[in-house]
């Protein structure tokens, strides 16, 4: 399984390879991370209602990195 850390150093040695340039002439930073817990407040139909809930979305991802 990859970590985001992971997973960030394949997209920039994949655009360092697209591009012909080492890693560091890039220059690129990851500027904004997404959360992986996510609750908000949203308006949803149970049992034939409107309700006001707190959604917690957990999101998981599997991705097999390279050894």
């Amino acid at each position: 399984m990859c970590s985001v850390v992971q997973l960030n150093d394949i997209y920039l040695q994949a655009f360092a390879k697209q591009f012909h340039l080492t890693p560091d002439d890039l220059d690129m930073h990851v500027i904004y991370d997404v959360s992986h817990n996510i609750a908000k407040i949203e308006e949803h139909i149970v049992d034939g209602k409107q309700k006001t809930l707190l959604v917690h979305r957990k999101v998981g991802w599997l991705v097999k990195c390279r050894p």
